[in-house]
């Protein structure tokens, strides 16, 4: 009676081993969430994932922070790849804010798609609130963290990809100096017709010594599947590559066999090691 050995080994290994059986949710370490409120944006919710370095309890040191977007899908990847960058000694240790959605099952592709565009389309009322989502980083949890937390206030750097990439590029041409560093990942600069070919112009060309004092790292990979992704972060490259700004400290990638999604995971690696290679204590 093949059925009743099958039964019974189930009983006998639920009565060996009592908890094989019981799953339990995964807590990262050194990590906690806060929720936030706002006027300044459509979405008004907000919850923060934010990841202390190793020790941080232990210590009286102040750090780094990275401003991470969509950390819905990018804050485990982005904590794994911060530990093993610090264990090898090619960063800093840091703190880690991401900026994601409060609610039980946030709409998240709808709600970063308002947050991260820069401008209003007419006839698109779900679009173009980045101007707000920025002034809410700035004045809101910008100072939230450096007042809970032992953030090293000379130094942030933002990160996003796709969406977030592009929201990245607008935060470092509408408010040059808040951040030190930007990590812009397959970025949507197709966007609105190449809106931010036409921002980085403007800024550009109304300035009589052009000057941006960042860590700028941008990746794409070879096979994006989206939009002409490939082929536009491409255009953009060679749009700002030789552009003289002083205190610009510039790098791009092109990541072979890489698509729109998988292409994340070497750059964010890559990206914390370029945006974070101005930083001293």
């Amino acid at each position: 009676m093949p059925g009743f050995k099958i039964k019974a080994l189930i009983l006998l290994l639920s009565i060996c081993v009592p908890n094989a059986l019981i799953a339990a949710p995964f807590v990262m370490p050194n990590s906690e969430m806060h929720l936030m409120s706002t006027d300044k944006t459509s979405n008004k919710d907000y919850l923060l994932y934010i990841h202390k370095p190793e020790g941080y309890d232990e210590s009286k040191d102040k750090y780094p922070v990275l401003y991470l977007l969509d950390p819905w899908w990018d804050f485990p990847v982005v904590a794994g790849a911060h530990s093993g960058l610090v264990f090898d000694g090619v960063i800093p240790p840091m703190i880690i804010v991401g900026i994601g959605y409060a609610g039980e099952n946030p709409e998240v592709d709808q709600l970063r798609e308002r947050d991260y565009t820069p401008v209003k389309i007419t006839g698109n009322d779900k679009v173009g609130d980045g101007a707000g989502f920025l002034n809410f980083i700035e004045s809101d949890i910008i100072p939230f963290v450096e007042d809970n937390y032992r953030a090293d206030k000379k130094y942030k750097v933002l990160a996003g990809s796709s969406y977030g990439g592009l929201f990245s590029l607008f935060a470092l041409f509408e408010k040059p100096k808040l951040f030190q560093g930007h990590i812009a990942i397959t970025p949507a600069v197709v966007w609105n017709d190449r809106w931010l070919f036409q921002r980085e112009a403007r800024f550009y060309s109304q300035q009589k010594k052009p000057e941006l004092n960042t860590n700028l790292y941008i990746s794409v990979g070879d096979k994006d599947q989206l939009e002409n992704f490939t082929n536009e972060t491409l255009a953009f490259n060679s749009l700002i590559k030789d552009r003289p700004y002083q205190g610009f400290n510039y790098r791009f990638e092109l990541r072979k066999n890489e698509s729109h999604a998988s292409v994340k995971l070497g750059s964010f690696s890559q990206g914390l090691r370029h945006a974070f290679s101005g930083y001293k204590k």
